[in-house]
């Protein structure tokens, strides 16, 4: 499978079918090697707010449209309208609160979430210009925040699943997420008929998880095209080098930080 994702010498990963096809879309996430992207107590926020202004400057945006969320492991959808644009950029205590997905129709908006193992959806409907980017770990997986982004999608902006874009980046792979029992019953839950495809058994009460498997099924099951669907092969556990990732680091483990904006002037 093509990995969907590109990374650039610039250390930046890029969804370049989507860029391409769509000019003035930009869609990606950062790497270790532009550092930590969060607010941490252990960090100056001059240092990290220094960071964010480089990206911004690096894709051609203003730093002024970067938007950002504080996460909270849940299904809470906010649109960002022109009062909520810009939130958190310099604050963490100003993002807006209690959220794990954002949309919008705005251009020169840059929606930005942060991971260090947890599945980014990028969601975008090219026919209408909207973007959208959700926070996914095992409970917002489970909790199908996949489909609540489809159902925003279809009762704010009254678009169908089938009209709607979606990547998967990345994260996590099966091949390292091992999980308990709590969380595979929380798998059965939303997905009853294909819990075995993306959970595989390894014995004392433990299992490997395929969050962007089981994100997918989601996906698909909501009314999303599959060949609207793409997937990264890149597992941030795996791949520490170029990666934060909070199972193999622990709470030291920085964030990168994910985003997707729309830039003026692209003909939509």
């Amino acid at each position: 499978m093509v990995e969907p994702f590109h990374l650039g010498s610039d250390g930046l990963l890029r969804l370049a079918a989507w860029e391409k096809r769509w000019p003035g879309l930009a869609v990606g996430m950062t790497t270790r090697d532009l550092g930590n992207m969060a607010f941490r107590p252990d960090e100056r926020v001059h240092d990290v707010t220094e960071r964010r202004e480089k990206l911004a400057e690096r894709l051609g945006f203003s730093f002024a449209g970067f938007t950002f969320a504080q996460q909270v492991h849940g299904t809470g959808v906010q649109v960002v309208d022109g009062s909520q644009r810009g939130r958190g950029m310099r604050d963490a205590g100003h993002a807006i609160p209690e959220t794990d997905g954002l949309s919008t129709g705005l251009k020169e908006t840059v929606l930005s979430l942060f991971f260090a193992d947890c599945v980014p959806i990028y969601f975008f409907a090219p026919n209408r210009g909207v973007i959208a980017l959700a926070h996914a770990g095992w409970r917002g997986s489970t909790q199908n925040m996949a489909a609540r982004m489809l159902e925003h999608f279809r009762k704010v902006w009254l678009i169908q699943p089938d009209g709607v874009w979606v990547a998967i980046g990345p994260s996590i792979g099966g091949c390292c997420y091992q999980v308990d029992a709590p969380v595979v019953d929380a798998v059965q839950r939303v997905l009853p008929d294909g819990t075995e495809e993306v959970c595989c058994p390894q014995g004392e009460g433990k299992w490997l998880l395929d969050l962007k498997a089981l994100n997918r099924r989601l996906l698909v099951r909501a009314g999303v095209p599959p060949s609207h669907i793409s997937v990264s092969q890149y597992c941030t556990a795996c791949r520490t080098d170029l990666f934060y990732s909070y199972r193999k680091e622990g709470p030291k483990a920085g964030r990168m930080l994910a985003w997707i904006g729309q830039k003026e002037g692209d003909g939509r």
